[in-house]
């Protein structure tokens, strides 16, 4: 489960476009940030994606990916062109294609390797899906997991959504602020789609040609949603609430309320309960004993968040399996500069937003060590230790950490800012300074993370039966603790 958005220039305070992206997906799934340089290629060499081969294209684009680490393609990116993409699961009634083919990952992926601005992003995916369809796995160890894809595409001077239902898709231009989650979100305020668009619909009889054989203008929600995976998925509330946190701040969004946007719980705290059998219900059940004790304090806590929450806290393996693995905030500013804000860690409500750059050959994340198990090396597993010796002592140290993260994060986005544009104004900074200023912060966030890991090591930490035997579970399986 994800949510993705973007505030154009009449919401922003200083005119820029905003985007922002938390990518949802199993908790152990490491989430990794990735530079790629611009490149050329030979005539007919071809590129392996993460299922299939295709023949790669002359010229790529320098691009910045944040990324599962088993993917080659990734779930949000920006390009040296300012093209800036991130996807999201949708679920239709249109079936699943059974040979493999590109997953909406490399569709992205391929897009901002290869465009110069979000039209030609949406020309390159639908010559794509046109010819490789959508198709393969997209769980990282649930192998069932399947679904198709929406994209929110943005540049420097424009925005859009794209959905793709099947080989079907449609695009609806955005003109002020736009939110898009695990459901179907264009109606029949589609501006343009695909020569075949309403073709599966009409097949199934959910539709009608009229007389001149053309398709009538689809309610594509009403026409291809499935019901089932949408509404248990909590798109609907997610959407609504993200709607409503920008539309507080229109006209004075900036870097730091979108991070903030990015961590929100939903303030209705009770969890979905659903119909299934009765060993799942008993477990399930336990969401409602914690949603009672919980009352007792207004603050939220992890365990009793749900899947209406934009900062996604995994909690159980039946309906609440999902977790905010990264996230990832780009400033489009109105002269023409790229600022990339990531946190590269999971859980954006106790992560930072670290600067990083194009243009200046490589980024600070080089010490991954990417891999299914917990290594000391690597940024993510070392802040995912932190983040389970926090998750049981939320309530008692977020307000603290909260300040201190803030603070911090302030600084990066005012000294980032000053950066570029002082760079920009006399060509001051070398490629190896602009470097060593996004290592410097990276640094100053993990020795902030080490000495809350220290912190938090001394502290005996609280058990909340299932929801503690559960995240022990994960531990015990990466061999983190």
């Amino acid at each position: 489960m994800c949510d993705t958005l973007v505030a154009m220039q009449s919401y922003t305070s200083n005119k820029s476009i905003i985007f922002a992206k938390n990518s949802d997906r199993e908790p152990d799934e490491v989430h990794e940030l990735i530079h790629i340089p611009s490149r050329e290629y030979k005539e007919g060499e071809r590129v392996k994606c993460t299922y299939i081969e295709i023949p790669q294209v002359r010229k790529t684009y320098e691009v910045i990916l944040a990324k599962p680490f088993w993917i080659w393609g990734c779930e949000m990116g920006v390009n040296e062109n300012g093209v800036v993409i991130g996807n999201e699961a949708i679920f239709t009634k249109i079936p699943h294609e059974k040979k493999k083919g590109l997953i909406g990952m490399d569709l992205m992926r391929l897009a901002l390797e290869r465009s110069k601005s979000s039209d030609m992003a949406v020309e390159v995916i639908a010559n794509l899906l046109k010819r490789y369809g959508q198709g393969g796995i997209c769980g990282y160890r649930d192998k069932k997991f399947k679904y198709h894809n929406s994209f929110l595409i943005a540049d420097f001077n424009s925005a859009k959504v794209m959905e793709c239902y099947g080989r079907e898709w449609a695009v609806k231009e955005i003109k002020d602020a736009y939110s898009i989650s695990n459901c179907i979100c264009i109606e029949d305020d589609y501006d343009c789609h695909s020569e075949n668009l309403g073709e599966y619909a009409t097949k199934k009889k959910w539709i009608k040609k009229n007389k001149k054989e053309n398709y009538e203008k689809i309610n594509l929600k009403k026409v291809y949603t499935s019901h089932f995976l949408t509404h248990f998925s909590g798109a609907k509330k997610r959407r609504n609430r993200s709607f409503e946190l920008i539309n507080k701040e229109e006209g004075k969004l900036d870097v730091l309320k979108i991070a903030n946007i990015l961590r929100d719980h939903f303030p209705d705290k009770k969890p979905q309960v659903i119909n299934l059998c009765s060993t799942c219900l008993a477990k399930v059940f336990i969401s409602d004993i914690l949603y009672e004790v919980s009352q007792r304090s207004k603050k939220h806590h992890p365990s009793y968040g749900s899947n209406a929450d934009i900062c996604m806290h995994a909690a159980n393996s039946i309906i609440r399996k999902s977790q905010t693995t990264g996230s990832i905030i780009v400033e489009l500013t109105k002269d023409k500069k790229i600022l990339i804000y990531a946190t590269g860690t999971s859980a954006p409500c106790i992560s930072i937003f670290k600067p990083l750059f194009l243009g200046y050959n490589k980024i600070p994340t080089e010490n991954y060590h990417n891999g299914k198990f917990y290594d000391e090396k690597s940024i993510w597993w070392k802040s995912e230790k932190f983040h389970r010796l926090f998750l049981a002592n939320y309530k008692k140290f977020i307000k603290e950490y909260s300040h201190e993260r803030n603070e911090l994060e302030k600084e990066f986005i005012i000294e980032s800012t000053k950066f570029v544009k002082k760079n920009a104004k006399l060509k001051y900074y070398t490629k190896d300074e602009i470097y060593k200023f996004s290592l410097s912060c990276f640094k100053r966030a993990q020795d902030f993370t080490d000495r809350w890991i220290d912190k938090l090591s001394k502290i005996k930490r609280k058990k909340i039966f299932f929801y503690s035997n559960y995240w022990n579970k994960l531990s015990k399986r990466n061999k983190l603790f």
